[in-house]
C-alpha cells in the first residue's frame, strides 16, 4: 500500500506543472521530486525565462584567473580582466555602453559605447575619441556580449547576414526566431531521448536542483542542473568533451525581480570557468546590479549619442564630421519644409538679388576641422554644375576665427563661391538653423522652402534632381 501512494505521487507530480513550481517541502522527498519529466522541466523554464521581449542588465564581470596553455604563454597578455557592461535591448535592437576602469561609468575616458536601431549601427570609443556610423549590424561581439544571457543560457543562435549597402560582406544579428539555447539543447536531447533525469536531488548554491545529462554516442555532452524552488533556472551548467569538464557556469547568488505578477530569479552572482589544454584555463566572476526583464522602451533609446567633440566617420553619408554640443543639450528642430531663415543674419557680402528664383545650397562648416575643409574644397569643385542648374551655393564659418585667416585660406583655394561667418552667440544661430554636426548641407527650392538637410556631400546630385 506504501508503495502504491508513492507512484500515485509521483505520477501526480510529472502530470501537474503547478506542483513542479511550487518549493521543495521538508517533508517531501528527494527521490519523488526527482521523477520529474524533463519535457515539464523545459515548460516551467520556457514559461518563465523563454520570452523576455527587452531588458535592461548593468552587470560586471571581473576575470578571477587565467592560466595560460604551456604551449602559448602569452595568449592572455591583451586579455580584458574587467569589464562593467550596461545595455538596454529589445529583440535585435540594442544600447550599450562598456568601461574597462574599476570606476567604472564614473571614468568617462574608459567607456566604449554603441546601438544598433534595427537599421544603422553607432560605434564610440572614448580611448580614441573616434565613432563610426554604419549600415546593418557588424562585430562578432555586437550581440553576444549580454553576458547574462549566456549565464542563463536565453541567448539565441546568431545569424550571418550579407550587408546590401555597405562595404562589409556581413552583418551579425541575433535571430528572433531561434529557440534560447537552453531550449535548443535539452528540446533536441529530448527528442532523441538523450536526457537522463539523475535519481537524486543535489543542491546548488543552497538550492534543491534536478540533475540532467545530456549524452551523445556514449559521451556526456552536458550536464545541467536546474533549481526546482526557482522556476527551473539553472544553477549549474557544464559542458563536456570526451566525459571530461571543459567549460562550468556555477551561480553563486540568486537574485529576483518581479514581471508580469509573477517572480523572475537570475544569477546575481556567478562564475565562468573554462579549461582546454589548447585554450589554457580560465575563470571569469559576473555580479549583476540590475535587471530589468520586459522594460519599456522609445526607439529614441536605441541611437547612440556621441559626446561632444568625437571624430565621426559615416559612412552612409560618406562624411566625416566632428559632435558639436547643442542649446541647453536639445535637439534643434528640423528645418525641412520651412522657409529658410534670414540670410541677413549670416553677414554674406553678397546682392540678394542672386538667390531670386533659384534653389539655395548652405554649408555650414568650420575652417578648424579638417572634414570640413575638404567639404568646401568639394563643394568648390561642384559649384559649376550647381551655377548651370539655378542653385546658389554659399557657406559659412560656424565658429568665430579671425576674419583674416579666413579670406586668406578662401584666397589660397580659389573658393568661387560667397562665404560668411557667424557673428555674436554662434551656438544660437547653429540651433536656429538646425545645425546638429558640422559640416552640415541644407538645400533649398526655388522658393526658399528647405527641402533636404543634414545630408553628405555624395547624396547631393540626387538630391537636387528630386529638388
Amino acid at each position: 500500500m506504501k508503495n502504491l501512494y508513492i507512484c500515485l505521487c509521483a505520477c501526480f507530480i510529472i502530470l501537474s506543472p503547478e506542483i513542479c513550481a511550487v518549493e521543495v517541502r521538508a517533508n517531501e522527498s528527494d527521490s519523488l521530486k526527482s521523477f520529474l519529466d524533463p519535457n515539464q522541466m523545459l515548460k516551467i523554464w520556457e514559461d518563465n525565462y523563454a520570452h523576455f521581449e527587452s531588458m535592461k542588465v548593468f552587470y560586471t564581470e571581473r576575470v578571477l584567473e587565467a592560466v595560460p596553455p604551456e604551449k602559448n604563454p602569452t595568449r592572455f597578455d591583451s586579455l580584458v580582466r574587467l569589464m562593467n557592461v550596461e545595455r538596454i535591448e529589445r529583440g535585435q535592437r540594442f544600447w550599450v555602453r562598456y568601461s574597462t576602469a574599476e570606476e567604472g561609468f564614473e571614468k568617462p575616458d574608459s567607456i566604449i559605447g554603441g546601438s544598433f536601431d534595427g537599421r544603422i549601427t553607432r560605434e564610440y570609443t572614448s580611448m580614441e575619441n573616434r565613432g563610426m556610423i554604419i549600415a546593418g549590424m557588424i562585430g562578432r561581439n555586437t550581440e553576444t556580449m549580454n553576458m547574462l544571457k549566456i549565464y542563463m543560457r536565453i541567448n539565441r543562435r546568431i545569424l550571418f547576414k550579407k550587408n546590401p549597402s555597405g562595404p562589409f560582406e556581413t552583418y551579425i544579428i541575433e535571430d528572433p526566431n531561434a529557440k534560447p539555447e537552453l531550449s535548443r539543447i535539452l528540446s533536441r536531447a529530448i527528442v532523441f531521448n538523450r536526457v537522463n533525469v539523475l535519481p537524486k536531488l543535489e543542491p546548488v548554491s543552497g538550492e534543491l536542483c534536478h540533475v540532467l545529462e545530456i549524452s551523445y554516442r556514449g559521451n556526456i555532452n552536458f550536464k545541467i542542473w536546474l533549481a526546482h524552488g526557482k522556476g527551473m533556472l539553472p544553477l549549474k551548467f557544464q559542458r563536456y568533451e570526451n566525459n571530461k569538464p571543459m567549460s562550468d557556469i556555477t551561480v553563486e547568488q540568486i537574485g529576483s525581480v518581479k514581471n508580469k505578477g509573477r517572480i523572475i530569479w537570475y544569477p546575481k552572482k556567478a562564475t565562468r570557468t573554462s579549461n582546454r589544454q589548447d585554450w589554457g584555463k580560465i575563470k571569469h566572476e559576473l555580479t549583476i546590479h540590475e535587471f530589468v526583464p520586459d522594460i519599456e522602451v522609445d526607439d529614441n533609446m536605441f541611437r547612440f549619442v556621441f559626446p561632444p567633440g568625437t571624430r565621426i566617420h559615416d559612412e552612409i553619408r560618406s562624411m566625416y564630421y566632428i559632435a558639436e554640443d547643442t542649446l541647453d543639450s536639445k535637439t534643434p528642430a528640423s528645418l525641412t519644409g520651412k522657409s529658410l531663415p534670414d540670410l541677413n543674419n549670416l553677414h554674406l557680402s553678397t546682392d540678394p538679388n542672386q538667390f531670386k528664383d533659384k534653389a539655395v545650397l548652405i554649408c555650414f562648416w568650420d575652417m578648424n576641422q579638417r572634414f570640413s575643409r575638404n567639404y568646401i574644397l568639394q563643394l568648390n569643385k561642384k559649384a559649376p554644375e550647381l551655377s548651370e542648374k539655378k542653385v546658389v551655393v554659399i557657406a559659412v564659418q560656424a565658429s568665430k576665427i579671425e576674419q583674416a585667416k579666413l579670406d586668406e585660406w578662401i584666397k589660397e583655394n580659389n573658393i568661387t563661391f560667397p562665404v560668411g561667418m557667424i557673428e555674436g552667440d554662434s551656438e544660437k544661430t547653429r540651433f536656429a538653423w538646425g545645425v546638429k554636426s558640422l559640416p552640415w548641407l541644407i538645400l533649398t527650392n526655388k522658393e526658399h522652402i528647405v527641402r533636404f538637410e543634414g545630408f553628405g556631400i555624395d547624396e547631393l546630385k540626387e538630391k537636387y534632381d528630386k529638388n
